[in-house]
């Protein structure tokens, strides 16, 4: 189905975005320096920057090459799931990436991490931000249709988020999607149409997702790059 395929990309190209503003981030000579002689003052003081100005950021840090977060890592917005997932990766253990943690109400958020290199190649330390999951919801909310509901699932199968408002357990449509480059799924549970013209209902619902999947893109492009511009 195009619709959740649709979506299904929406959420990689996210995901991938921020992705792309960690490498660059990681990228900077200030990090490796901050990470080979910097203080923990200093880190933490960068790391609070950085969450200000990276859209929809719960915390933000850097990690040693064990993986222990410098500074107070409860202060840095980190917790302790974040924390063993930052020691299972530098100790080469598989992670579920993105990283999903919805345990604590309030505070559900995916994690991205990337390394930081020294200009010689070796492997200087990481740096992680979470995302609030509401990021998520509410590009799906502006994907969901009258009708439809979407499902964030995890690689167990288990619902992660929810958005539209179609009855999960009413007669319908439920059509899946894997999400790029992650170990998440999408579902769209369409409801059974009440009108014989549905098939025309349908080609414009999908249609207008696809197009507003690219404005929802090119709207969090221009101001994640306001933002920077602005307050770097």
């Amino acid at each position: 189905n195009d619709t959740v395929r649709g979506a299904a990309m929406a959420i990689h190209n996210q995901l991938s975005f921020y992705q792309d503003i960690l490498q660059l981030l990681a990228a900077n000579h200030e990090v490796v320096d901050l990470l080979e002689l910097g203080d923990e003052p200093e880190i933490m003081q960068w790391s609070r920057t950085v969450a200000r100005l990276i859209p929809g950021s719960l915390g933000t840090s850097l990690a040693s090459r064990e993986g222990i977060v410098f500074g107070d890592a409860r202060a840095q917005r980190v917790g302790p799931a974040c924390e063993a997932d930052l020691r299972a990766y530098h100790a080469g253990r598989p992670i579920l990436y993105p990283m999903l943690h919805t345990a604590m109400r309030g505070l559900e958020h995916f994690d991205l991490l990337t390394r930081v290199n020294a200009p010689d190649g070796s492997w200087s330390g990481t740096l992680f931000v979470s995302f609030r999951l509401g990021i998520l919801q509410d590009l799906l909310d502006r994907l969901t249709h009258r009708q439809d509901s979407f499902r964030l699932l995890d690689l167990s199968g288990t619902t992660k988020l929810q958005s539209g408002s179609a009855d999960l357990h009413a007669p319908g449509t439920a059509y899946r999607a894997r999400i790029p480059d992650t170990t998440w799924s999408l579902e769209l549970v369409r409801a059974n149409p009440q009108r014989a013209d549905f098939i025309t209902d349908l080609a414009v619902v999908d249609a207008a997702i696809i197009i507003a999947v690219a404005g929802i893109m090119l709207a969090l492009v221009r101001a994640t790059h306001n933002r920077f511009v602005s307050d770097m």
